[in-house]
């Protein structure tokens, strides 16, 4: 298991303001709200930022995770039941929530807009397992964030030479 690096943060930001502007320019008059999911998510620090990220008139309304360590899920509810609620007053619980799940097992990757992930095995063979099964299953148009191994994919466009972001452009 990786320890969870702090300044991901604001890499991740920058990765969702990509995407942002990637579909701002596309659809520049379009209203668009998105759901956000959060792969292997911990206690959720990534799934807040995404659903207090803005950008014209886009903003993503759903930010859920999946997490097998149910340790991680019981800090998360007591983190985001008490001290977000007094930080972040338009925060909506029922758009945001986290799956006791294997993210192997996971079968709802295509209901997602946006899929992100950080190293979320320690044995190569499982990450490319997992990512195979997240390409695979999302649908086009969507975007995926943290991937190593998706620049070598064909169906994906790199949507910045410096970041790991994504887009599904072919089956």
């Amino acid at each position: 298991m990786f320890a969870y690096i702090p300044n991901l943060l604001p890499k991740l930001y920058n990765n969702l303001l990509i995407i942002l502007k990637h579909i701002s320019k596309k659809s520049p008059n379009k209203y668009c709200n998105l759901k956000f999911l959060d792969a292997g998510c911990g206690i959720g620090l990534t799934m807040l930022l995404a659903k207090n990220i803005r950008f014209k008139n886009m903003r993503i309304t759903d930010a859920h995770g999946i997490e097998i360590d149910e340790t991680l899920i019981n800090t998360s509810k007591k983190l985001f039941t008490s001290s977000i609620s007094k930080l972040a007053p338009n925060f909506k619980k029922h758009n945001y929530h986290i799956v006791q799940n294997n993210i192997l097992n996971f079968k709802y990757y295509d209901k997602y807009d946006i899929i992100y992930f950080y190293c979320p095995f320690d044995d190569t063979e499982l990450e490319t397992k997992f990512e195979n099964l997240v390409k695979d299953n999302m649908k086009m148009n969507k975007f995926i964030i943290g991937s190593n191994s998706t620049c070598e994919d064909k169906r994906f466009l790199q949507l910045s030479r410096y970041n790991n972001v994504y887009q599904k452009i072919k089956t």
